[in-house]
Protein backbone atom coordinates (compact mmCIF):
# COMPACT_ATOMS: atom_id res chain seq x y z
CA UNK A 1 0.00 0.00 0.00
CA UNK A 2 3.08 2.18 0.33
CA UNK A 3 3.31 4.83 2.91
CA UNK A 4 1.17 5.02 6.03
CA UNK A 5 -0.37 7.86 7.30
CA UNK A 6 2.33 8.33 10.25
CA UNK A 7 5.29 8.23 7.33
CA UNK A 8 2.79 10.86 5.18
CA UNK A 9 2.23 13.48 7.39
CA UNK A 10 4.70 16.77 7.63
CA UNK A 11 4.58 20.06 9.36
CA UNK A 12 2.16 22.57 10.91
CA UNK A 13 -0.17 24.83 8.17
CA UNK A 14 1.13 28.34 7.45
CA UNK A 15 -2.04 31.17 8.46
CA UNK A 16 -2.55 33.54 5.37
CA UNK A 17 -1.33 36.93 5.68
CA UNK A 18 -4.86 38.66 5.52
CA UNK A 19 -8.53 38.50 5.43
CA UNK A 20 -8.32 39.12 1.78
CA UNK A 21 -6.30 36.46 0.57
CA UNK A 22 -8.53 34.18 3.30
CA UNK A 23 -11.50 35.08 0.99
CA UNK A 24 -9.45 34.19 -2.19
CA UNK A 25 -8.20 30.69 -1.00
CA UNK A 26 -11.70 29.76 0.38
CA UNK A 27 -13.23 30.94 -3.10
CA UNK A 28 -10.79 29.04 -5.02
CA UNK A 29 -11.21 25.21 -3.28
CA UNK A 30 -15.33 25.50 -2.43
CA UNK A 31 -18.25 26.13 -5.31
CA UNK A 32 -20.27 28.26 -3.73
CA UNK A 33 -21.55 29.22 -0.09
CA UNK A 34 -23.53 27.27 2.12
CA UNK A 35 -26.11 28.51 4.72
CA UNK A 36 -27.30 26.30 7.89
CA UNK A 37 -30.46 27.42 10.42
CA UNK A 38 -29.94 25.78 14.30
CA UNK A 39 -32.25 24.13 15.72
CA UNK A 40 -33.96 25.99 18.73
CA UNK A 41 -36.18 23.85 20.34
CA UNK A 42 -33.73 21.18 21.36
CA UNK A 43 -33.94 20.26 25.41
CA UNK A 44 -30.52 21.41 27.38
CA UNK A 45 -27.84 18.75 27.18
CA UNK A 46 -26.75 17.68 31.06
CA UNK A 47 -24.78 19.46 33.22
CA UNK A 48 -21.20 20.71 31.70
CA UNK A 49 -18.17 21.42 33.44
CA UNK A 50 -17.20 24.13 31.29
CA UNK A 51 -16.04 26.74 34.22
CA UNK A 52 -12.99 24.48 34.95
CA UNK A 53 -11.63 23.02 31.48
CA UNK A 54 -9.73 25.49 29.97
CA UNK A 55 -7.33 25.73 33.34
CA UNK A 56 -7.99 22.08 33.95
CA UNK A 57 -6.67 20.76 30.45
CA UNK A 58 -4.13 23.75 29.66
CA UNK A 59 -3.18 25.75 32.80
CA UNK A 60 -3.87 29.15 34.06
CA UNK A 61 -4.83 30.88 31.46
CA UNK A 62 -2.30 33.67 29.20
CA UNK A 63 -2.46 37.39 27.65
CA UNK A 64 -2.98 37.15 23.96
CA UNK A 65 0.41 37.70 22.73
CA UNK A 66 2.79 36.12 25.38
CA UNK A 67 4.32 33.21 25.76
CA UNK A 68 6.50 31.36 22.50
CA UNK A 69 5.32 31.49 19.23
CA UNK A 70 4.49 27.71 17.60
CA UNK A 71 6.86 26.79 15.36
CA UNK A 72 6.64 26.75 11.71
CA UNK A 73 3.41 28.90 12.41
CA UNK A 74 2.93 32.56 11.35
CA UNK A 75 -0.49 33.67 12.45
CA UNK A 76 -2.85 36.50 11.52
CA UNK A 77 -5.51 37.69 13.77
CA UNK A 78 -7.12 39.68 11.36
CA UNK A 79 -11.27 39.59 12.43
CA UNK A 80 -13.19 37.39 10.09
CA UNK A 81 -16.83 38.30 9.47
CA UNK A 82 -19.38 35.97 10.00
CA UNK A 83 -20.48 36.28 6.34
CA UNK A 84 -17.64 35.37 4.98
CA UNK A 85 -16.94 31.59 6.36
CA UNK A 86 -18.50 28.46 4.96
CA UNK A 87 -18.01 26.37 8.36
CA UNK A 88 -21.61 25.33 8.85
CA UNK A 89 -20.94 25.22 12.58
CA UNK A 90 -19.80 28.98 12.49
CA UNK A 91 -22.72 29.89 10.02
CA UNK A 92 -24.92 28.84 12.28
CA UNK A 93 -24.16 30.44 15.61
CA UNK A 94 -25.25 34.27 16.52
CA UNK A 95 -23.75 36.95 15.20
CA UNK A 96 -22.72 37.50 18.99
CA UNK A 97 -21.37 34.48 19.34
CA UNK A 98 -19.12 34.78 16.37
CA UNK A 99 -18.04 38.29 17.64
CA UNK A 100 -16.28 36.22 20.32
CA UNK A 101 -15.10 33.88 18.65
CA UNK A 102 -13.88 36.03 15.84
CA UNK A 103 -10.43 37.42 17.55
CA UNK A 104 -9.23 34.53 18.12
CA UNK A 105 -9.34 32.94 14.74
CA UNK A 106 -6.38 32.68 12.26
CA UNK A 107 -6.84 31.65 8.98
CA UNK A 108 -4.78 28.97 7.68
CA UNK A 109 -3.99 26.81 4.62
CA UNK A 110 -4.01 23.22 4.40
CA UNK A 111 -1.79 21.30 2.25
CA UNK A 112 -2.82 17.71 1.55
CA UNK A 113 -1.39 15.12 4.21
CA UNK A 114 -1.45 18.05 6.66
CA UNK A 115 -1.13 16.73 10.74
CA UNK A 116 -4.47 18.57 12.74
CA UNK A 117 -4.36 16.03 15.53
CA UNK A 118 -1.36 13.91 16.57
CA UNK A 119 -1.62 10.76 18.35
CA UNK A 120 -1.45 11.20 22.34
CA UNK A 121 -0.28 14.73 21.86
CA UNK A 122 -1.85 17.86 23.80
CA UNK A 123 -4.51 19.59 21.56
CA UNK A 124 -3.27 23.40 21.55
CA UNK A 125 -5.88 24.62 18.46
CA UNK A 126 -8.86 23.40 16.69
CA UNK A 127 -9.78 23.95 13.08
CA UNK A 128 -12.80 24.75 11.71
CA UNK A 129 -12.65 23.61 8.11
CA UNK A 130 -13.21 26.00 5.51
CA UNK A 131 -12.90 23.70 2.35
CA UNK A 132 -10.87 20.42 2.07
CA UNK A 133 -11.70 17.46 3.65
CA UNK A 134 -9.93 15.87 6.86
CA UNK A 135 -9.77 11.89 7.76
CA UNK A 136 -9.86 10.52 11.43
CA UNK A 137 -7.78 7.60 11.65
CA UNK A 138 -6.80 4.69 13.91
CA UNK A 139 -3.95 2.84 14.57
CA UNK A 140 -2.94 -0.42 15.64
CA UNK A 141 -0.74 -0.35 18.85
CA UNK A 142 2.24 -1.47 16.98
CA UNK A 143 1.78 0.73 13.95
CA UNK A 144 1.01 -1.73 11.13
CA UNK A 145 -2.52 -1.27 10.85
CA UNK A 146 -4.45 2.07 10.02
CA UNK A 147 -7.96 2.40 8.71
CA UNK A 148 -10.60 5.69 8.80
CA UNK A 149 -13.22 6.05 11.17
CA UNK A 150 -14.50 9.30 9.91
CA UNK A 151 -14.14 12.71 7.74
CA UNK A 152 -14.68 16.15 8.66
CA UNK A 153 -15.36 18.88 6.05
CA UNK A 154 -16.87 22.41 6.33
CA UNK A 155 -19.36 20.62 8.49
CA UNK A 156 -17.12 20.47 11.70
CA UNK A 157 -14.28 20.72 13.46
CA UNK A 158 -11.05 19.03 14.71
CA UNK A 159 -10.44 18.35 18.05
CA UNK A 160 -13.64 18.04 19.99
CA UNK A 161 -12.13 15.55 22.56
CA UNK A 162 -11.08 19.23 24.06
CA UNK A 163 -15.40 19.65 24.90
CA UNK A 164 -15.35 16.94 26.94
CA UNK A 165 -12.42 17.92 29.15
CA UNK A 166 -9.56 15.28 27.04
CA UNK A 167 -6.59 16.89 26.26
CA UNK A 168 -5.38 14.28 23.64
CA UNK A 169 -6.57 11.53 21.83
CA UNK A 170 -5.14 8.33 20.43
CA UNK A 171 -6.39 9.32 17.07
CA UNK A 172 -4.59 11.23 14.30
CA UNK A 173 -6.39 13.42 11.87
CA UNK A 174 -4.91 15.13 8.70
CA UNK A 175 -5.67 16.34 5.58
CA UNK A 176 -6.73 14.23 2.61
CA UNK A 177 -7.21 16.79 0.02
CA UNK A 178 -6.07 20.55 0.52
CA UNK A 179 -8.20 22.75 1.97
CA UNK A 180 -8.30 25.80 4.17
CA UNK A 181 -9.16 26.74 7.86
CA UNK A 182 -10.08 28.98 10.67
CA UNK A 183 -7.70 28.08 13.71
CA UNK A 184 -8.35 28.83 17.26
CA UNK A 185 -6.15 27.83 20.27
CA UNK A 186 -8.61 25.41 22.19
CA UNK A 187 -7.94 26.95 25.32
CA UNK A 188 -9.66 30.44 24.10
CA UNK A 189 -12.85 27.96 22.68
CA UNK A 190 -12.92 26.72 26.04
CA UNK A 191 -12.82 29.78 27.46
CA UNK A 192 -15.89 31.38 25.17
CA UNK A 193 -17.72 28.19 25.40
CA UNK A 194 -17.87 28.57 29.71
CA UNK A 195 -19.57 32.19 29.02
CA UNK A 196 -21.91 30.92 25.80
CA UNK A 197 -24.37 28.52 26.32
CA UNK A 198 -26.09 27.92 22.74
CA UNK A 199 -21.95 27.50 21.36
CA UNK A 200 -22.13 24.79 23.90
CA UNK A 201 -25.11 23.14 23.28
CA UNK A 202 -24.01 23.28 19.05
CA UNK A 203 -20.43 21.96 19.22
CA UNK A 204 -21.99 19.08 21.77
CA UNK A 205 -24.76 18.02 18.87
CA UNK A 206 -22.13 18.36 16.36
CA UNK A 207 -20.30 15.76 18.80
CA UNK A 208 -23.19 13.87 18.42
CA UNK A 209 -23.12 13.68 15.50
CA UNK A 210 -19.38 13.03 14.44
CA UNK A 211 -20.44 9.32 16.85
CA UNK A 212 -22.96 8.75 15.06
CA UNK A 213 -20.87 9.04 11.68
CA UNK A 214 -18.56 6.44 13.92
CA UNK A 215 -21.14 4.39 14.88
CA UNK A 216 -22.32 3.81 11.00
CA UNK A 217 -18.66 3.60 9.90
CA UNK A 218 -18.13 0.32 12.22
CA UNK A 219 -21.54 -0.87 10.64
CA UNK A 220 -20.32 -0.08 6.90
CA UNK A 221 -16.98 -1.85 8.07
CA UNK A 222 -18.68 -5.18 9.63
CA UNK A 223 -21.86 -5.71 7.47
CA UNK A 224 -21.42 -4.15 3.76
CA UNK A 225 -19.27 -5.01 1.22
CA UNK A 226 -16.69 -2.62 -0.53
CA UNK A 227 -18.19 -1.93 -3.10
CA UNK A 228 -20.88 -0.61 -0.78
CA UNK A 229 -18.78 1.21 1.52
CA UNK A 230 -16.79 2.54 -1.29
CA UNK A 231 -19.77 4.15 -2.72
CA UNK A 232 -20.99 5.31 0.80
CA UNK A 233 -16.98 6.50 1.29
CA UNK A 234 -17.50 8.57 -1.92
CA UNK A 235 -20.83 10.00 -1.36
CA UNK A 236 -19.52 11.06 1.96
CA UNK A 237 -16.56 12.89 0.04
CA UNK A 238 -18.81 14.51 -2.14
CA UNK A 239 -20.93 15.70 0.99
CA UNK A 240 -17.95 17.48 2.27
CA UNK A 241 -16.24 18.73 -0.68
CA UNK A 242 -19.31 19.91 -2.93
CA UNK A 243 -17.87 19.07 -5.72
CA UNK A 244 -17.93 16.18 -8.19
CA UNK A 245 -14.64 16.31 -9.24
CA UNK A 246 -12.89 14.82 -6.05
CA UNK A 247 -8.92 14.57 -5.47
CA UNK A 248 -9.01 10.91 -4.07
CA UNK A 249 -6.06 8.30 -5.07
CA UNK A 250 -6.30 4.80 -4.84
CA UNK A 251 -3.54 4.70 -2.26
CA UNK A 252 -5.82 7.22 0.35
CA UNK A 253 -9.41 4.98 -0.87
CA UNK A 254 -7.09 1.68 0.40
CA UNK A 255 -6.28 3.40 3.57
CA UNK A 256 -9.78 4.77 4.42
CA UNK A 257 -11.31 1.30 3.20
CA UNK A 258 -8.98 -0.99 4.84
CA UNK A 259 -8.75 -2.61 2.00
CA UNK A 260 -5.84 -3.64 -0.09
CA UNK A 261 -5.39 -0.98 -3.07
CA UNK A 262 -6.07 -3.73 -5.88
CA UNK A 263 -9.20 -4.48 -4.19
CA UNK A 264 -9.57 -0.70 -4.69
CA UNK A 265 -9.17 -0.64 -8.45
CA UNK A 266 -11.50 -3.82 -8.67
CA UNK A 267 -14.49 -1.63 -7.15
CA UNK A 268 -13.61 1.82 -9.19
CA UNK A 269 -13.72 -0.49 -12.79
CA UNK A 270 -17.04 -1.92 -11.01
CA UNK A 271 -18.62 1.97 -10.51
CA UNK A 272 -17.27 2.99 -13.87
CA UNK A 273 -19.03 0.60 -15.65
CA UNK A 274 -22.12 1.31 -14.12
CA UNK A 275 -21.46 4.84 -15.47
CA UNK A 276 -21.20 5.91 -12.00
CA UNK A 277 -18.04 7.46 -11.61
CA UNK A 278 -15.04 8.34 -13.76
CA UNK A 279 -11.66 8.05 -12.93
CA UNK A 280 -8.42 9.71 -13.54
CA UNK A 281 -5.24 9.41 -11.96
CA UNK A 282 -5.66 11.16 -8.71
CA UNK A 283 -9.65 12.36 -9.22
CA UNK A 284 -12.49 10.41 -9.34
CA UNK A 285 -15.62 12.40 -11.09
CA UNK A 286 -19.12 11.76 -9.98
CA UNK A 287 -21.77 11.00 -12.21
CA UNK A 288 -24.93 9.81 -11.00
CA UNK A 289 -25.05 10.14 -6.91
CA UNK A 290 -28.47 8.67 -7.08
CA UNK A 291 -26.78 5.55 -8.74
CA UNK A 292 -24.30 5.52 -5.78
CA UNK A 293 -26.71 6.28 -2.76
CA UNK A 294 -28.58 3.10 -4.42
CA UNK A 295 -25.45 1.27 -4.01
CA UNK A 296 -24.61 2.43 -0.79
CA UNK A 297 -27.87 0.95 0.31
CA UNK A 298 -28.59 1.16 4.16
CA UNK A 299 -24.78 2.44 4.72
CA UNK A 300 -25.64 6.16 4.18
CA UNK A 301 -27.75 9.23 4.96
CA UNK A 302 -28.61 8.16 8.98
CA UNK A 303 -25.87 10.45 10.30
CA UNK A 304 -26.22 12.93 7.16
CA UNK A 305 -30.01 12.74 8.27
CA UNK A 306 -29.14 13.54 12.28
CA UNK A 307 -26.76 16.56 11.28
CA UNK A 308 -29.63 18.39 9.25
CA UNK A 309 -31.84 17.68 12.19
CA UNK A 310 -29.91 19.21 14.74
CA UNK A 311 -27.41 22.10 13.39
CA UNK A 312 -28.88 22.05 9.36
CA UNK A 313 -29.11 21.36 6.02
CA UNK A 314 -26.80 22.77 2.93
CA UNK A 315 -27.93 24.12 0.18
CA UNK A 316 -28.63 20.40 -2.51
CA UNK A 317 -25.33 19.29 -4.56
CA UNK A 318 -26.64 21.03 -7.75
CA UNK A 319 -28.48 18.73 -10.15
CA UNK A 320 -25.56 18.34 -12.32
CA UNK A 321 -24.30 15.98 -9.63
CA UNK A 322 -27.66 14.00 -9.41
CA UNK A 323 -28.51 12.64 -12.80
CA UNK A 324 -26.48 10.77 -15.26
CA UNK A 325 -24.18 12.15 -17.57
Amino acid sequence: MGRTVSEALSCRPQALPNTATHRLVIGSLAAASESYRPLTDMEEPGPFPHKQLASFIFGPATTPGTGSCREGSHESMSVITQSSVRNRLLTAVSGETFARLAPHFATVELPVRQLLVEQRTPIRDVYFLEAGLASMVATSRDGAEEIEVGHIGPEGMTGFCVLHGVDHTPHRTFMQTAGAALRMPAEALLGTVAEDDALRQLLLRYVHCYEVQLSHSALANGRYNINERLARWLLMSQDRLHSDDLPLTHEFLSLMLGVRRSGVTNEIHVLEGARLIRATRGHIHILDREGLKSIAAGCYGIPEEEYARLIGEPHPIGEAQTRRR
